[in-house]
């Protein structure tokens, strides 16, 4: 990317390590620190200073050695409630595996907590409890849906979860997250607005909306 075309919101990746080497957590950051699309590893106490303030979103590494935590900011998501994940892998998807992250905020959970299928249901969330959803491929990165319930919409969530997805993306060594110009009128107005513009193309096609239509505004 040329210097003069460099996004206003530089995107970077740091990944912390703890005192025998291992990842400890991950961060996204926009800042002008680094350039677009750099991946900068730290021991966790620089780490921390690398970051500052500027992080959108942190995925942290549990007992387990699994990642257990996947958090947003308030520098995101500033408008949104405390949010809580879960991770759906879709093996099945044509035409390649899909993953689908999906928002939620109360019913007990801490927020940050990261949960998969088997742990939601648990839960005993159900698919209309969500807030949010994005779903994407990771062998590629191409994102493909965003969905915010209509009840939660114009609170900053739909930049929230993408900033989860794309800390998730990162933790997990996925591809980095992109999208085309397919998107619909809702999904086009949250791109334009917000910070990871440069991160998909110009709108080439209306999509029709996502929310069904007796909950669509009149």
């Amino acid at each position: 990317m040329a210097e003069t075309d460099a996004p206003a919101f530089s995107i970077w990746h740091c990944r912390a390590l703890g005192p025998d080497g291992a990842p400890v957590w991950f961060a996204v950051v926009q800042s002008s620190t680094h350039a677009d699309g750099t991946v900068v590893e730290l021991p966790e106490s620089d780490a921390l200073i690398a970051i500052g303030s500027s992080a959108v979103g942190f995925a942290r590494v549990g007992p387990d050695g699994g990642l257990d935590r996947l958090e947003v900011t308030e520098d995101s998501a500033p408008q949104a409630p405390p949010l809580w994940f879960v991770q759906l892998d879709e093996p099945d998807a044509m035409p390649l595996p899909a993953v689908t992250l999906l928002a939620f905020t109360g019913h007990g959970i801490e927020p940050g907590t990261l949960l998969d299928h088997a742990g939601a249901r648990r839960a005993g969330v159900k698919s209309d409890d969500q807030v949010a959803a994005f779903r994407w491929y990771p062998g590629s990165g191409f994102g493909d849906q965003v969905y915010v319930a209509p009840q939660w919409r114009r609170r900053t969530i739909g930049s929230g979860i993408l900033a989860a997805g794309g800390t998730l993306a990162f933790a997990r060594g996925w591809s980095r997250l992109w999208g085309d110009g397919q998107r619909t009128a809702e999904g086009n107005k949250m791109r334009d607005a917000g910070r990871w513009s440069h991160m998909s193309e110009e709108l080439t096609h209306l999509m029709p909306p996502m929310t069904p239509e007796d909950e669509r505004e009149q």
